[in-house]
């Protein structure tokens, strides 16, 4: 039996299914109409080769596949693509640079960008389709997949789109750090290449592992399995993978890749800028789409459980279904892939109105004017590129397009080629934060130029005026503030590429302010590319400059923050190269030598300049090529400037040279030509005698004649026979005097007369009588005598002035056989230099008569000569001037590499001028002098020059030419020898090119011969070869430049040159000692090898305390410098000679007469000193007869002969002596050999020799001797010693010839008292003796002291002067037994004892034996040379700091800051370099020599910094800055490493938690047990306590690294620590009560680059086999640092973490209005309790029964131990009870409310209770004090019931009746006086009720109710009367309107015996008629019909706008 309630539900059901169905229905149309566009993923997007890629899976596009089309190109574009073709493409980032090649032409798509994005999960790639690949993959192998890095590569053009090659390429990826996944077995992985491409003929992604040699190229990984470097070849674009895989077996603990990120890190090579990837949670089943609304789900099927109805139901039409779905409605919305975002998703500005932004994700990305890739290009951004999002729109293609604003205008950008950012750095506020932080007002200033753009943002508007303006103007930097930022980047080693200088300030009324506060200034530059790395320098009003700290935006806009404004400057940094042009050119910028174009330096390279022959820098510029910085000007007065000038930029250095002045000398040939001379019998001969002729035809003579016109009016210089007057074709007359035949031009040359030179050969175009010929031709005069017609010399010298490569004749010297030299002629009129040899006047020569002399000097000269030069010369690198110039008489020829006559000045002239410009012929048609070609360059050329007098009469001739490298030589047929050698390094192993020597004729080492340089010949390096023929002789060589890298050596070379026979000669190469040079090679050392052979020196560290952690340092050096080893020799030592005078020293000399001065200058010896013209003994002042001495001392200095007359210097003269009346001559020269004579020669060797070897060292000389003191007449004299100071101490190069004289002049007298001359040098010694020098005294006697008391005083003197100097003594003395007064020792014995040692004491029997002597006290001194004005910098290590020996105290770095010092006890002083690190100095310092058994040492103390973590292998020094400074370069101190003592703590950490929540794993709650960031550990400091530290500085000194700790996690659960993960642990939802972890923490590198610290390294052994790490000090040399707790035992190495839950509790009390009666009786009430997490996420759904035991009417139930949530309680319907009230009760102590229409309570356990969603867990601490722990309701329920009502047939009970309608109402008593009753329906549901059959009233309270019948059923009569009941206590009786039980109950209606059913009857009335019509079916049909239609033009409607939004 169905009730009329019964029959509505069914209705209510029968249309929900109807509507589910239909539902369905347009899901499933819709789901099916998707399907394409759900699941077809074009590849184009990916790959670009129109296949499908199974990468982007889950990705929905809007577009069909098949629309998937390449753009049209334009013809612009076509012709673009058409120009240059790309060979190479570069991707870079941080981690890796990708660089692809074009292996084919054109292989590389044209105007395109590399790409290679990262695989991970915000790639378009799918991550989880190449990790299952790649998984699969590893497995087919039989391996586990440990991790991969991928990499989408790909090319995309200015719209992002992808481009495929158009042939193989060649992609390479450098790792700039080596890297790979976390391994835990590096060794048992293997490192594959996997490529991944879409296979269209399968449908699926292909794997391929690439093989090496084939695809795979280059697989470079380290011992770690770390990659460093790939190179794969491949035809496409691809997915590349390096895969590491090993055995399941290999690491139990590793877990495969597929979707497990905690464990394997995948692709955490990074290759987009500054992405940053970060380990997200899979996301919950719950927040699909499908979750979300399984409807759409395709395979879901409808549901046949009825919808759960509201409560309250919509009154106006409750069964009305929606006739148009939601516009949110999930079945009709295309969800994206989960793990893409969407561009319609992303609004233009978010909830709270903050602008959104978007930024270029590559370079050279094109933004448009609309949204099609068609559109003109509005500009193009590069990546990091930011821009304000204004809308997303949808193009006409489907395709996604962001609307940005550029520059005031709108733009468009693909989505694709650029991402949504935050527009805000600040991170969101947490979700318990109850009011918004308030954001500061931002104020911002712009400036705007063509040239730049400025932006200053303040955050406090008030800290500017309102009206202030920002102004900007360009200035220039002053050059001290250059040079600063100069400085600053060579420190970087960061090229200067731009420097832009802005005088940028705030402008108020014209003047200026300053902010403020600090403000933000950006500033970009329009004229640039986008600037990827710049420095900001603040440059104040005194040109201080400050680094600002600048940074590089990610758009390239430069950024900094200042509180002040003036100038500032933005330096655009490269990289470390710089490219320099170097032009050399003379003082007045002419180019002389080509130009180093685009040399490649590192920034910071010292510039090395070409050593040029001939000239000397004097200044260099510095322009700067592209940085904007003004040039720049050095000065130098020497010739290598590198030491001055450092460069930072790419620059054009112009080096000015000035030309240095010399002599040069060449050996020419002369030739002497007899023109007359009588023969017997009444002959005679001439040179020109026809027999002498090779050749018939017109000859060409020696001597001329006057009047060729007249042939019997001649006049000749020549016999008549052998007069040959012709003319040639030009008419000239070469042997006549032009003035005879041309007197208008006398100076006019005969052309046409020499053809040209074939080395020694002489080619005229006419016959000659052998002008040139190198033969002597003789004949015998009347006499008998032999006389020359041709006489060649050979001993001739021509000297030149040179002025830089410019050589000017001066004057021409002969050579006698000892190869002394005499001046014959010079240069200009009057060039006569055979007179002395050539012409001898007697009756048998006739070339001159007296009366015909040269009318210049009125002297008959030999006027008949010939002279040959030939000048070798390379051009090289040279493109200065080329000439020759000459003017004279007579014939001049210059003949070029012996074919080009390039001057032709021939016949007999007056002097004529000729001048070639040698370039005309030396180049090529049109070519210039920079483009020389190699061959050019290496080309060698001779220039002959050939000149003759043969006119008889004035001799005139000046030479000059202007030629690079030229050597002046011989053409001879004598045998001549070539010098080869070769340069070699120290292990002559290797030719070095590049070292430059100089050939020299004197021993003087001033005339040049040849300079030669080392190169490459033959294939072998640093040959030399000389090109001069040496005839036989001695030459000197040095070196002038030495190779690049290596040190020149000092030492002088002999050359001799020896003949073997009449066609060869040897030539033999000497050191300085005399020893042949083995192999001619001569040995180069680097300037390291150098400092090592010039010094030993060493650092070492000791630990002083372990614990202290405290070491000293020691250094120490000493010299073995010695002569050779010396570059340019600075000064090496100060030496005071002190000699005895005594009369003694005149004894054993004899003098011997050598003859007269001009008789035998030549044959004088230089070294020796003479006596002139002196003609008797000189007594001496003390008249003792022994002690007399010969007067005039002669010694040769400056160049010549001088001697000493008592009062001057002179010159010997020819009138010194007079011979007789009017007649004198030159004095006589003498020797004599006296010990005197010896020691003034010895003396003066060694001054000479110390000049040489160190010019700048300093000699002083002072003498003790006799002098009359007092002089009483006829009584006598009175005699007394002294002292005398004859040359003050001064520097020996400045003052040589005065140093010379005053030993050359000193005489001897009186008596012997040493300490008189040693007390003169200690006053001398002084005044030098802070110059840093050693200093050295050199003593020397010939006898014992006078006296007693000048025995003991010379002692005494000596005592003293031993602590000052290093004393050499020389005794000359032939005795043994001379005593010495007041000492038991011998003379010899006693000056032993007075020198430093026995080494440094001589002695000598003879005077001759001095020399020796002194030379090697000069060797000694010079050789093994102390090293002074030394500076010894050690710069400490910045983990350390100097500990003060003053006061045992650290020295910090405040204490040293603004240029502070500290001068330590041992003279160091201390302080700050620019980079903050201590400095200990010592300046001035003098290291002795090794010889000497002496070395300079000094020891400090440093200790390790507190905030210095420790370690071991740690240097205590900083190289190469640590360093001994001498003057033969930097000596690099040692690194001595030491272990230092580590220590690490780990805290302890309790937090409380509610039931529910996850163990808290922030970062504040994990560094509070251990804070990576600010380690921590105890330091014993100097006073021995321990002080709990904070680290900053790790084991390598760097800024401490948090990834260099591990934290590892345990657990402790069946009594056994198990390893867990941070992250599992935040997943972990602890059980009640507590949780502990454990925390170990240690620190892996200690060990800095030490796989393993043993006892055999030196830092152990330096620390007394003490290493850091764990146990203190005995720690296994692992390198790992294992952290102790804290607040335990220090052997607990962990800390304790213990979480306390709290849980939350629900009680529920149930009330009923009445007991029952029976005590067993219990009643039993229902309630649904359902908890949900904060997620929604249910954690307990749970039917709690309370009982009401009976005769009770309360009862409790409470739920215990629940989590943290929202728990709703709802009591469920219990039969014949409703809930009359319920009640949240005063215990609950969380948050909590009711629901008064659904009965339902509601607590949120975790909450406080008066406060909405206030977390009663207290973070970020996690405390917890009270509440939010329990909730309490109570229901109270009454009794109620249920009626049922049946409408019938009163005439047949059995016909049910329908249609019928009622009213139920209850009488409802108001509570007022009257107690007023109405009747109220009881709900909207029975007002009125329609009754088919049957129908139930429920849930009926106690009550009187009235039932009225409103329509009565189709022909049946209405009831008459209401029907009334009462309710009460569950029970139903018919009542009367009052409530009074019926006396007479009425027919019409029935109540059974069970007061269950109410049965009603109703009378018929009348039948209607059957009319027989068609009645309702049609309208049936129609609005069947209707309806359908309506159906499907929704349906229809729907689809359409769904293809809408795809589209």
């Amino acid at each position: 039996m169905h009730t009329q309630e019964s029959g509505k539900g069914m209705k209510k059901l029968r249309n929900n299914k109807i509507r589910k169905l239909l539902a369905f229905m347009v899901a499933l149309a819709l789901m099916v109409s998707c399907m394409p566009s759900a699941y077809t993923i074009s590849a184009s997007e990916a790959f670009g080769d129109g296949t499908e890629d199974i990468f982007t899976d889950g990705e929905f596009t809007s577009e069909p596949a098949a629309e998937e089309s390449t753009p049209d190109v334009s013809s612009a574009d076509q012709e673009k693509t058409e120009q240059a073709q790309q060979s190479t493409l570069t991707y870079e980032n941080d981690s890796v640079k990708v660089t692809a090649e074009a292996l084919e032409d054109g292989a590389l798509p044209q105007n395109t960008a590399l790409k290679a994005d990262s695989v991970n999960e915000n790639s378009s790639v799918s991550y989880d389709t190449v990790s299952q690949k790649l998984s699969a993959a590893a497995t087919d192998k039989g391996s586990s997949l440990r991790g991969f890095f991928a990499y989408d590569v790909y090319f995309a053009d200015g719209d992002g789109n992808r481009v495929e090659p158009n042939g193989r390429v060649r992609v390479t990826f450098e790792y700039k750090t080596p890297a790979a996944p976390e391994l835990t077995d590096a060794a048992s992985t293997s490192v594959t290449v996997e490529k991944l491409h879409y296979n269209s003929s399968t449908g699926d992604t292909d794997v391929n592992t690439l093989q090496a040699n084939e695809d795979l190229k280059v697989l470079n990984v380290n011992e770690g399995k770390q990659i460093q470097t790939l190179q794969v070849e491949t035809g496409n674009a691809a997915v590349f993978a390096v895969m590491w895989d090993s055995s399941e077996t290999a690491d139990v603990e590793a877990e495969a890749v597929s979707g497990n990120e905690d464990e394997v890190p995948i692709a955490s090579e990074e290759l987009t800028d500054g992405m940053d990837i970060s380990d997200e949670p899979e996301q919950d089943a719950a927040e699909t789409p499908a979750a979300e609304n399984p409807e759409v789900t395709p395979d879901a099927e409808p549901s046949e459980e009825p919808a759960v109805e509201p409560t309250e139901a919509p009154a106006e039409n409750p069964d009305a279904e929606p006739t148009e779905a939601p516009a949110e409605n999930p079945d009709v919305v295309e969800e994206p892939a989960e793990d893409i975002e969407s561009p319609d998703e992303v609004p233009a500005a978010d909830e709270n109105g903050e602008t959104s932004l978007i930024e270029v994700l590559g370079d050279d990305t094109n933004l448009r004017v609309s949204p099609s890739i068609e559109a003109e290009v509005l500009a193009t951004v590069n990546a990091g590129t930011q821009l304000t999002l204004l809308d997303t729109v949808t193009a006409e293609d489907g395709a996604t397009w962001y609307k940005v604003s550029w520059e005031g205008t709108e733009a468009y950008i693909r989505s694709d080629m650029a991402q949504v950012v935050d527009s805000s750095d600040e991170a969101e506020e947490p979700e318990d934060v109850q009011e918004e932080e308030i954001q500061p007002e931002i104020t911002r200033y712009d400036y705007k130029s063509d040239e730049v753009n400025v932006k200053v943002t303040l955050t406090d508007p008030a800290d500017l005026p309102d009206n202030a303006e920002l102004s900007v103007t360009p200035v220039e930097l002053s050059q001290e503030a250059e040079d600063q930022i100069t400085e600053e980047a060579i420190k970087e080693k960061k090229a200067i590429e731009k420097i832009h200088s802005y005088d940028i300030k705030f402008l108020v009324d014209g003047e200026e302010v300053q902010p403020g506060a600090s403000v933000k200034v950006s500033v970009s530059l329009n004229d640039e590319k986008k600037i990827k790395d710049a420095d900001v320098y603040h440059v104040d009003e005194n040109d201080n400059v400050e680094n600002m700290d600048g940074s590089v935006a990610k758009n390239g806009d430069v950024e900094f923050e200042t509180t002040h404004f003036s100038t500032y400057v933005i330096v655009q940094k490269g990289n470390n190269t710089i490219h320099v042009t170097v032009k050399y050119c003379d003082k007045d910028g002419n180019e002389i030598y080509a130009a180093d174009s685009n040399k490649e330096l590192s920034v910071g390279d010292r510039l090395k300049l070409k050593e040029l022959d001939n000239w000397n820098v004097t200044r260099v510029v510095v322009n700067p090529t592209n940085s904007g910085n003004s040039s720049k000007e050095y000065t130098s007065e020497d010739t290598d400037v590198e030491t001055s000038i450092e460069l930072a930029e790419s620059a054009t250095v112009t080096a000015y040279y000035e030309a240095t002045t010399g002599t040069k000398t060449g050996d020419p040939i002369f030739f002497d030509y007899t023109i007359k001379v009588k023969t017997p019998n009444g002959g005679n001969d001439s040179i020109n005698n026809p027999s002498n002729y090779s050749k018939d035809g017109n000859k060409l003579t020696a001597g001329g004649y006057r009047d060729p016109s007249n042939a019997n009016g001649y006049k000749s210089d020549n016999y008549r026979k052998y007069t040959y007057m012709w003319a040639d074709d030009k008419g000239q007359y070469p042997n006549s005097w032009i003035g005879f035949w041309d007197s208008s031009n006398k100076n006019k040359p005969v052309t046409g007369l020499l053809s040209g030179v074939n080395k020694a050969d002489v080619n005229f175009n006419y016959a000659d009588p052998g002008f040139f010929t190198q033969t002597d031709l003789s004949v015998k005069d009347k006499s008998g005598n032999t006389v020359y017609l041709r006489k060649v010399y050979t001993n001739y010298v021509l000297n030149f002035d040179r002025t830089g490569d410019t050589y000017k004749l001066s004057n021409v010297q002969v050579k006698d056989a000892d190869g002394n030299k005499t001046q014959v002629a010079n240069a200009g009129a009057g060039f006569f230099p055979l007179d002395s040899v050539g012409y001898q006047k007697n009756s048998n020569v006739e070339d001159i008569n007296n009366n015909e002399a040269d009318s210049s000097d009125s002297k008959a000269h030999n006027y008949f000569f010939g002279l040959r030069y030939d000048i070798d010369f390379k051009l090289g690198d040279y493109i200065g001037d080329l000439k020759y110039k000459f003017t004279g008489d007579d014939d001049l020829w210059v003949v070029l590499d012996g074919k080009t006559v390039v001057i032709d000045l021939g016949g007999i002239h007056d002097a004529a001028d000729g001048e070639v410009d040698l370039w005309k012929y030396l180049l090529n048609t049109d070519q210039k002098k920079e483009d020389l070609t190699d061959e050019q360059k290496d080309a060698n050329h001779t220039l002959t020059v050939l000149y003759m007098e043969r006119g008889a009469g004035a001799s005139n001739c000046n030479m000059e030419f202007t030629l690079p490298h030229a050597t002046i030589s011989q053409v001879t047929t004598d045998p001549l020898g070539t010098l080869e050698l070769q340069k070699v390094n120290s292990n002559k192993d290797q030719g070095l090119n590049g070292a430059r020597f100089t050939l020299y004729s004197d021993r003087d080492c001033n005339e040049v011969m040849e300079i030669a340089e080392s190169t490459t010949v033959d294939n072998v390096d640093g040959k030399v070869i000389f090109r001069s023929k040496l005839r036989e002789g001695t030459y000197y060589l040095k070196e002038t430049q030495a190779p690049d890298g290596y040190v020149r050596s000092t030492e002088t070379w002999t050359v001799e040159v020896a003949k073997k026979s009449d066609t060869e000669v040897s030539v033999t190469l000497k050191d300085s000692s005399g020893n042949s040079v083995e192999n001619n090679q001569i040995v180069n050392q680097t300037q390291e090898e150098l400092i090592n052979s010039s010094m030993e020196y060493n650092k070492t560290a000791t630990v002083k305390d372990w614990n202290q952690r405290t070491y000293n340092i020691n250094i120490t050096a000493a010299s073995t410098s010695t002569s050779s080893t010396v570059i340019e020799r600075d000064s090496v030592a100060d030496i005071m000679m002190v000699f005895d005078m005594s009369g003694s020293m005149n004894q054993e000399g004899e003098k011997s007469d050598q003859g007269k001065f001009d008789e035998v200058k030549d044959r004088l010896d230089i070294t020796k000193v003479y006596y002139y013209n002196t003609k008797k003994i000189t007594p001496p002042v003390s008249n003792k007869e022994e002690y007399s001495y010969y007067s005039n001392p002669m010694i040769y200095i400056d160049g010549e002969w001088k001697y000493y007359n008592g009062s001057a210097w002179k010159t010997p003269s020819n009138s010194d002596v007079s011979i007789s009346r009017r007649k004198y001559s030159y004095g006589n020269v003498f020797t004599w050999n006296s010990r005197i004579t010896a020691l003034k020669e010895a003396a003066i060797a060694f001054i000479k020799d110390t000049a040489s070897k160190s010019s700048k060292s300093k000699i002083g000389i002072t003498t003790f001797d006799g002098y009359v003191s007092a002089d009483y007449g006829w009584m006598g004299k009175e005699y007394e010693t002294r002292g005398n100071v004859i040359q003050p101490i001064t520097t020996v190069g400045n003052a040589l010839s005065e140093m010379i004289k005053a030993v050359g002049k000193i005489t001897a007298d009186g008596g012997t008292s040493p300490q008189k001359g040693l007390d003169k040098a200690s006053s001398q010694l002084e005044s030098v003796k802070d110059d840093g020098l050693s200093k050295y005294i050199i003593l020397f006697t010939d006898g014992a002291p006078s006296y007693e008391s000048d025995t003991e005083a010379t002692e005494t003197s000596i005592s003293t002067l031993k602590d000052k100097a290093t004393i050499f003594t020389v005794a000359l003395s032939s005795r043994d037994d001379l005593e010495v007064p007041g000492s038991e020792k011998n003379n010899i014995e006693w000056m032993k004892g007075l020198a430093t040692d026995e080494q440094h004491a001589f002695n000598v029997s003879d005077a001759s034996g001095l020399g020796s002597i002194f030379k090697t006290i000069q060797d000694t001194i010079t050789h093994n040379i102390a090293i002074t004005n030394a500076t010894i910098t050690d710069v400490i290590d910045s983990r350390f700091v100097i500990i003060n020996d003053n006061n045992n105290k650290v020295i910090t770095n405040a204490e040293l800051a603004n240029g502070k010092t500290i001068t330590l006890n041992n003279g160091g002083v201390v302080s700050l370099n620019e980079n903050g690190y201590q400095v200990v100095t010592w300046n001035k310092q003098t290291i002795p020599n090794r010889a000497e058994g002496k070395q300079w040492s000094n020891t400090i103390t440093v200790r390790a910094k507190d905030e210095y973590i420790g370690g071991n292998n740690v240097p205590t020094n900083v190289a190469p800055d640590s360093k001994i400074t001498t003057g033969y370069g930097n000596a690099i101190l040692p690194q001595p490493k030491v272990n230092v003592k580590s220590d690490l703590v780990v805290n302890n950490k309790e937090t409380t938690i509610f039931y529910g929540d996850t163990v808290p794993t922030e970062e504040a709650i994990l560094k509070a047990l251990f804070d990576k960031t600010k380690p921590q550990g105890y330091v014993t400091q100097l006073d021995g306590t321990k002080k709990l530290v904070t680290y900053t500085m790790g084991a390598d000194g760097q800024q401490i690294k948090p990834e260099d700790f591990t934290l590892t996690w345990y657990e402790y659960e069946d009594e056994a620590y198990t390893k867990v993960i941070k992250e599992d642990m935040a997943k972990v939802v602890p059980e009640p009560d507590s949780k502990q972890y454990y925390l170990k923490v240690t620190y892996n590198k200690l060990n800095n680059n030490l796989a393993k610290v043993t006892s055999a390294d030196d830092c152990t052994k330096n620390t007394d086999g003490k290493i850091s790490g764990n146990y203190d000090g005995n720690a296994d040399g692992s390198g790992i640092l294992t952290a102790h707790n804290s607040e335990e035992d220090t052997t607990i190495e962990y800390g304790v973490y213990t979480i306390h839950i709290i849980t939350g509790k629900i009680q529920i009390t149930k009330n009923v209005t009445e007991a029952t009666k029976d005590s067993k009786d219990n009643r039993t009430f229902t309630f649904n309790v359902i908890g949900k997490d904060k997620t929604g996420k249910a954690i307990l759904e749970q039917d709690i029964s309370v009982e009401v035991k009976g005769k009770k009417t309360k009862g409790t139930v409470t739920l215990n131990n629940l989590k943290r949530g929202t728990y709703t309680v709802t009591e469920q319907d219990s039969e014949g009870y409703y809930i009359k009230k319920f009640d949240i009760l005063s215990e609950t102590d969380c948050e909590n409310s009711k629901t008064e229409d659904t009965k339902s309570a509601t607590f949120i356990l975790g909450n406080e209770k008066d406060q909405k969603n206030v977390d009663v867990i207290k973070k970020p601490k996690y405390t917890y004090t009270s509440g939010g722990v329990k909730g309490s309701v109570s229901y109270t329920n009454e009794l109620v019931t249920n009626l049922d009502l049946k409408k019938v047939d009163s005439e047949n009970s059995n016909t049910k009746l329908t249609g019928a309608k009622f009213n139920l109402e209850v009488l409802e008593v108001k509570e007022d006086d009257n107690n007023t009753s109405i009747w109220k329906p009881v709900s909207d549901a029975y007002n009125p009720f329609e009754v088919n059959d049957t129908v139930e009233l429920n849930n009926l309270k106690d009550g009187l109710y009235k039932l009225t019948e409103v329509t009565a059923p189709n022909g049946y009569s209405l009831l008459s009367s209401s029907i009334y009941f009462k309710v009460e206590l569950g029970k139903i009786e018919l009542v009367d309107e009052k409530g009074n039980s019926l006396t007479s109950p009425s027919k019409m209606w029935i109540l059974d015996k069970d007061n269950k059913v109410l049965t009603i009857s109703n009378a018929k009335l009348y039948s209607l008629p059957n009319s027989g019509g068609p009645g309702t079916y049609g309208f049936t049909i129609s609005g069947v019909a209707i309806l359908a239609t309506a159906l499907l033009l929704f349906i229809n409607n729907k689809r359409r706008e769904e293809e809408a939004k795809r589209s």
